[in-house]
């Protein structure tokens, strides 16, 4: 399993302390489909599958800004399961579904048109009609004119040849939508589900659909136009008169595919409402082109190996009582408690094994016994390890276990880690004193430093012009020290 998200603080202090540049939640909005990133930039016919590199959306919802997003994220689009075939002098994969195929309505060989594209391509769909994370607001985050998805053919030919019904409907093969990672809450971004096909004054009305083939997945319409009508395990077209256009026949929106997906596997038909005889003439070549692609939120949607919804520390006699529980898990290993007498070096305390994968809520405890601790505060922390050997650490959980001395003094920085802004809490006994508040780097150098002559019990710092990175909050009152390890993202 690869990490979806790379997150600051696990890398300062599982690469030892070096500061690599990352995206971070705050800077991370959404990842969509563009074009870059290795993405497919020729044309079809073809049916090989089609893999697609997810960029950073920073300004998303109201902009398109995009950044790389490490490690990759991709989504592999295949076709398979073919129930037609076509000649090849017809079409060049000799198949009914193929990527980057198109009409052609002045010969019976398919045109061509780009695997890859802009998602204003075909059936003028607009940006309201497409919603780009889960858990946005309906008709935002999406710019046709910026955004891409790939492009998908359903030749009728076949069923010219076989003269198949024109009110009927066909099952034509198999659609596999597959995440290198999984993923939470992904969103399919359609495009232009439908077709027609015109001779002799009569107009044929036809359209893809899809269904659901795989299990742990339900999908959800979270917008588009009146066409698309979505199920638990369908996306249809409700037009009696499918056509090409959205909002005059053919199916456009946002789907919300719910679950912890790694993979949608869809049947793929195609409709017809028998406004002709014929699916086609002896000189054309019409189809169904349309489009698919796919969007995923940040923090909320793209699942870190463990995601925590509780991690409490209690004091119990001689051992402490560590409780936590996790909401979801990816191919996670095992959780190492790490115990801290001095809040900056850690060591192992102990180790629990997780349950590996799980949707539901898990819970978890381990007491450490603490005989022969001599300290009169542990700070404790819980490391995550996923079966590839990443980490991610908890926030820190502090026990106070006897009274405090001069050589055991500690304060409490909070938020931890901090953006903007760090709260100092200070000894009852150095309130209304001199007190010297400095902040050092990895390298030692005091980057900040202030004086309050009638310290509070709690001291606002103002971070916002460091760098992000690691640092030690050291108070000094007098000839008493106590220092902490702070975090600024």
């Amino acid at each position: 399993m690869k990490t979806t998200l790379l997150r600051l603080n696990n890398l300062l202090t599982a690469l030892l302390f070096v500061m690599i540049p990352t995206i971070t939640n705050a800077q991370l909005s959404s990842l969509e489909f563009t074009a870059g990133a290795g993405n497919p930039t020729g044309s079809g016919a073809t049916v090989a599958s089609q893999a697609i590199s997810f960029q950073a959306n920073i300004n998303n919802p109201v902009g398109t800004s995009f950044i790389p997003f490490l490690p990759v994220v991709t989504t592999t689009f295949s076709l398979s399961n073919q129930q037609y075939s076509v000649p090849t002098s017809e079409i060049a994969t000799g198949t009914g579904l193929s990527f980057g195929a198109n009409i052609n309505n002045s010969g019976t060989e398919a045109a061509s048109t780009a695997l890859f594209e802009k998602m204003n391509l075909i059936s003028t769909p607009a940006n309201g009609n497409f919603t780009s994370v889960a858990n946005g607001s309906a008709g935002t985050g999406i710019d046709i004119n910026t955004n891409r998805a790939i492009t998908i053919f359903s030749s009728v030919r076949p069923l010219y040849h076989d003269a198949a019904s024109t009110s009927n409907r066909f099952y034509y093969g198999d659609l596999t939508i597959t995440f290198n990672v999984p993923v939470i809450n992904p969103v399919l971004q359609l495009v232009g589900l439908g077709g027609y096909f015109t001779s002799s004054g009569n107009t044929l009305g036809f359209t893809t659909e899809l269904e659901l083939a795989s299990a742990g997945v339900t999908l959800q319409k979270i917008s588009g136009s009146s066409e698309l009508q979505v199920s638990s395990n369908k996306i249809l077209n409700n037009a009696p008169t499918p056509n090409s256009t959205t909002g005059s026949g053919a199916a456009t929106g946002s789907v919300k595919a719910t679950g912890f997906v790694s993979q949608i596997k869809f049947k793929i038909y195609v409709r017809g409402d028998g406004g002709n005889t014929r699916w086609s003439s002896s000189s054309m070549h019409p189809g169904d082109l349309w489009m698919i692609g796919v969007s995923v939120g940040s923090s909320s949607a793209l699942p870190v190996p463990v995601k925590l919804s509780s991690f409490t520390a209690t004091l119990n006699n001689n051992k402490t009582d560590l409780r936590w529980s996790t909401a979801t898990e990816i191919n996670a290993s095992h959780f190492v408690v790490e115990r801290s007498l001095d809040g900056i070096n850690f060591s192992d305390a102990g180790m629990v094994f997780a349950a590996g994968n799980s949707t539901e809520t898990l819970q978890y405890s381990f007491s450490d016994n603490l005989q022969t601790v001599s300290a009169a505060v542990i700070w404790y922390r819980l490391r995550t390890v996923d079966i590839d050997g990443m980490t991610e650490y908890s926030d820190t959980r502090i026990i106070r276990i006897g009274k405090i001395t001069e050589k055991s003094l500690t304060i409490q920085s909070f938020p931890n880690p901090a953006t903007t802004e760090l709260r100092i809490s200070i000894p009852a006994d150095w309130q209304s004193k001199k007190v010297q508040y400095e902040l050092i780097n990895l390298s030692g150098q005091i980057v900040k430093r202030i004086q309050a002559n009638s310290s509070n019990q709690t001291e606002v710092i103002s971070i916002a012009t460091l760098a992000p990175g690691m640092y030690v909050a050291r108070v000094i009152c007098g000839e008493q020290v106590a220092q902490q390890r702070i975090i600024k993202q």
